[in-house]
């Protein structure tokens, strides 16, 4: 940028102040490099708003069993795998109901098995006319009872064998550990949390945005999604629910975006900035900060050049910073396709200053 400010014109102790200073206009001399032809530009309007991370999946992985620890294998932050083993609880009494459960059944069985052949020789009796129908009905019915007896100790079986698998605690899904309530030689009982697993990829924004913007957003919707300790790094993320009811007190509707977290960059349960595309792009005229300066009644402006090309000149606009930077404003309102602005900071006091574009 080359600026250079000169004073010329009737600058005498004869001329009245007035005149004076009326024909006392400032000159710069500007490359044109400092000097932005307006153009429209495809701009997609949207809004900020401030979310949560959380995970998709995430498990409460608790006891269903009483048993002193005997191994906790993994540690918080390790990586598990669905059906992964995480614990071992003592087993000595869930091995002895079992084998309880086994002999029961091996008797059940047995009963089971007198009981048919009893039922045999009634029913051929009773061809025979040698029992009453008395006695044979006593024989089926203490045959269905021995046959109901076995299936029960059957199912107590598959129970025991249940029962004892549960003393080995498995991950549920795969995921990360991010809490590990116990450790070995505590005592575990049915309820007792264990572990907390949870997925972080993909991870879930939780967005609460006010209510007036719910007929501009719609689902599959993008939106950019920024981290604090990660300044220099945008995400990407897509809208995947809405929520149908807004809440009571704020008014506003919370939305669920997916956001993809390969990389693992991105913790569950930070906050996040985001920023909602609530618009297809329309043409728009967009200038640096710098050519925006304001009066004392706060009317934003900036110096237009004028069609000889030998002075700019102020002209009011309407413009609004660009959601998600600090360099640039939107302008609604003042300029058209075609003007020639300032695009670094001059006098914002005068309205017209003589240029002069070095070439």
């Amino acid at each position: 940028m080359c600026l250079s400010v000169f004073c010329f014109g009737a600058c005498t102790k004869k001329s009245p102040p007035k005149k004076s200073a009326k024909q006392e206009i400032k000159k710069i001399i500007i490359s044109p490099e400092d000097l932005q032809k307006i153009q429209f530009t495809n701009y997609t309007q949207s809004f900020p708003a401030l979310g949560e991370l959380k995970p998709i999946k995430e498990s409460i992985v608790n006891s269903e069993v009483n048993g002193l620890v005997l191994q906790a294998r993994i540690e918080e932050g390790d990586r598990v795998k669905a059906g992964q083993l995480l614990a071992i609880l003592d087993s000595k009494d869930l091995t002895n109901q079992l084998r309880q459960s086994e002999e029961n059944l091996n008797k059940k069985l047995a009963e089971k098995k007198l009981a048919e052949i009893t039922f045999g020789r009634k029913q051929i009796s009773l061809k025979e006319d040698l029992i009453s129908q008395a006695e044979f009905d006593a024989a089926d019915t203490d045959l269905k009872i021995k046959q109901r007896e076995a299936e029960s100790a059957k199912l107590q079986i598959k129970l025991s064998r249940s029962e004892l698998n549960k003393a080995n605690i498995k991950s549920p899904i795969n995921g990360l550990v991010s809490k590990k309530y116990i450790k070995n030689g505590e005592f575990a009982q049915p309820g007792k949390q264990l572990f907390e697993i949870i997925s972080i990829n993909p991870l879930k924004v939780e967005i609460s945005v006010p209510s007036q913007y719910l007929n501009q957003i719609k689902l599959g919707q993008a939106l950019e999604v920024k981290v604090d300790s990660l300044p220099d790094k945008i995400f990407k993320a897509k809208i995947i629910k809405i929520n149908p009811q807004a809440d009571q007190e704020t008014r506003s509707i919370v939305l669920i975006a997916h956001i993809n977290n390969s990389d693992e960059a991105l913790k569950a349960g930070l906050s996040v900035n985001c920023l909602i595309k609530i618009a297809n792009p329309q043409p728009s005229i967009i200038i640096p900060k710098e050519a925006v300066a304001e009066n004392v009644s706060g009317e934003k402006f900036v110096y237009v050049l004028t069609e000889n090309r030998q002075s700019l000149k102020q002209k009011f606009i309407k413009a609004n910073p660009v959601e998600g930077e600090s360099t640039s404003y939107l302008v609604t309102e003042g300029l058209n396709a075609g003007d020639i602005i300032a695009k670094v900071p001059l006098d914002k006091t005068d309205e017209e200053l003589k240029v002069e574009i070095m070439e």
